[in-house]
């Protein structure tokens, strides 16, 4: 994947932060990314924005490792592995659940380095976007 045809995008939604990446993946498909969760979404077209000026200012508090206190899933599904366990240190990046949704294995990642202080979910266990999975001490 090209770096030219991917756009990132940070946003707080109920107080909660969420990554989400744009990736180009041909003249007609986007894979849409929320929080490690990847999806294809068919478009009828696409238009490049390229040439838009970007009035979205830069909030520092993005850029800080460690800010993040909950992991919440992205995506409605069931839960198919847990990885981590109540006192784990984790590090950025590590994988901590499955979530199967759709057909398809989610990996959920950390999303900073830290110990884990609880564990909202069970193997087997429906969950819906937004249920909290995690919690970092």
């Amino acid at each position: 994947m090209a770096s030219d045809r991917t756009t990132k995008i940070n946003i707080i939604l109920k107080e909660t932060k969420h990554t989400i990446r744009f990736v180009e993946n041909g003249p007609q498909e986007l894979l849409v990314g929320i929080d490690g969760a990847t999806v294809p979404v068919d478009l009828d077209r696409m238009v490049s924005s390229q040439d838009i000026e970007n009035r979205f200012e830069h909030d520092d508090e993005f850029e800080e490792e460690g800010s993040e206190s909950k992991v919440i899933s992205p995506i409605p599904g069931v839960v198919t592995s847990i990885f981590v366990k109540e006192g784990d240190e984790v590090q950025s990046g590590q994988p901590l659940c499955m979530i199967l949704a759709m057909k398809m294995e989610n990996e959920i990642t950390s999303p900073r380095t830290g110990a884990i202080r609880q564990v909202g979910i069970q193997s087997g266990q429906s969950v819906m976007s937004g249920h909290i999975l995690f919690e970092f001490v």
